[in-house]
């Protein structure tokens, strides 16, 4: 269930919904949503409260209007019990303290509901406004190059990630980034989409979802990633390692193409008789060259993990070092050079590339394409009992994307990206799963 916050007649409701619980008025689902707003539960039957009610009332009642019981006196008059020890006491206390300094500027607040045993949770919802500005590309024969570039070789572990947002008039195949050679079997990488279908392609084999209705044009920006692991310079395109990402979920791959090449190595051939890189096409003739935006082109000579690739993601135009020391190249491509001709590359590599268009006509004055897009974000509150020993702690995570999502938390938050405990196991529940009073 969800409600949203209200910062005026909330004394007012909460005299209501007393009066309701006193005369025994409980089966209004509506009134007990209302009287969770208002900081009264109706709970016939149950002398106590359940986790996701003392989720609530460690933060709806420290950020309504200024009248309002403060969350400390409601808390000692409804005497919930812990662990009943001082340190034991403290770590509640800071519990609902972290509780209360993040339960700021929500605009909806979702709850989900418990059983006994189970856990819950509690987000305060938010609108995130995202500006990201890029260059444009228009497809006829405009792209950047590094001719030098040859940080990378062979099969060399690797992750490349770049934004870029796809017009829906995008046909056919069309290069985001291109490395290595184009006329040779497997001494390419590249990856370009093909009507809106994002391959990462290797010349006459190729890694690609195996959702073949994929398809990025929509108007919005996107961020891909494909991190590569290889055991050692003869680990075949097989037995290689392709993790594909696509706006921060890992997606299912299969290895397409010639099978008579499925059997060799990698050879990636940057130099001497390649092309060094190129974002926005794929040879220097301009041939299939991209029409669209282009954000934040950047390459590892490591691969990253899935965690590090979300949390770029996440971050959008926000700047964010992931790996420095193993960072390559990366070309923001969020500003006019103020030469109209480098893009600076700000990794440690210094590998800069110069805006080319292959008629000679380069006109900076329509580079940049930028768009704002609103983003449901949350900061997620939940109580787990993560070694089934029936007392409960605080977890917080300040950043869940909730676009999307089925439910802001997971079943459990051992191992999942993003989430902190912040107390130790002293919330006691009985048998029922409610906190007693």
């Amino acid at each position: 269930m969800f409600y949203r916050r209200r910062l005026v007649g909330v004394d007012r409701a909460k005299k209501r919904d007393r009066r309701r619980c006193e005369r025994g008025d409980h089966h209004h689902h509506d009134d007990q949503r209302k009287a969770l707003a208002g900081g009264v539960l109706c709970r016939p039957g149950h002398d106590g409260f359940s986790l996701i009610e003392m989720l609530v009332y460690f933060t709806i009642l420290s950020v309504v209007a200024t009248g309002v019981y403060t969350l400390v006196d409601y808390i000692q008059q409804t005497n919930a019990r812990i662990i009943n020890t001082v340190r034991v006491t403290e770590q509640a206390d800071e519990a609902g303290a972290f509780l209360r300094a993040y339960a700021q500027n929500a605009e909806v607040i979702y709850t989900d509901d418990i059983m006994a045993g189970d856990s819950g949770c509690l987000t305060l919802e938010r609108r995130r406004q995202d500006t990201i500005t890029g260059s444009w590309f228009t497809g006829d024969g405009f792209y950047v190059r590094d001719a030098d570039f040859a940080e990378l070789s062979g099969n060399d572990n690797r992750t490349i990630s770049a934004w870029f947002w796809v017009p829906t008039s995008q046909m056919g195949r069309n290069w985001i980034l291109h490395m290595g050679r184009h006329d040779q079997d497997r001494q390419q990488y590249s990856l370009y989409l093909n009507d809106g279908f994002p391959v990462l392609d290797f010349k006459d084999v190729n890694v690609r979802p195996t959702d073949g209705t994929t398809d990025l044009r929509d108007g919005a920006w996107h961020h891909v990633a494909v991190a590569m692991e290889a055991d050692n310079t003869s680990t075949t395109l097989q037995q290689t390692q392709f993790r594909f990402l696509i706006d921060g979920s890992l997606v299912t791959t299969e290895l397409n193409g010639d099978n008579s090449q499925m059997g060799f190595p990698l050879n990636t051939q940057p130099g001497t008789g390649g092309q060094g890189v190129i974002v926005g096409g794929r040879t220097t003739n301009g041939a299939e060259s991209y029409e669209g935006a282009i954000f934040d082109v950047r390459i590892w000579d490591r691969p990253l993990t899935n965690a590090e690739i979300v949390n770029i993601y996440e971050s959008r135009q926000r700047d964010i070092m992931i790996q420095p020391a193993s960072e390559v190249l990366r070309w923001k491509l969020s500003a006019v050079p103020t030469d109209n001709a480098t893009v600076t590359d700000t990794s440690a590599s210094t590998n800069d590339g110069t805006l080319t268009q292959i008629d000679g006509l380069l006109d900076v004055e329509d580079l940049l394409f930028s768009t704002t897009e609103e983003t449901r974000v949350g900061r997620a509150f939940a109580m787990y009992d993560t070694d089934n020993d029936g007392r409960y702690s605080t977890w917080f995570n300040d950043n869940i994307l909730l676009s999307g999502l089925v439910t802001p938390c997971p079943n459990s938050p051992i191992g999942e990206a993003g989430w902190v405990e912040v107390s130790q196991d002293v919330f006691v529940t009985d048998g029922d799963g409610f906190f007693s009073t």
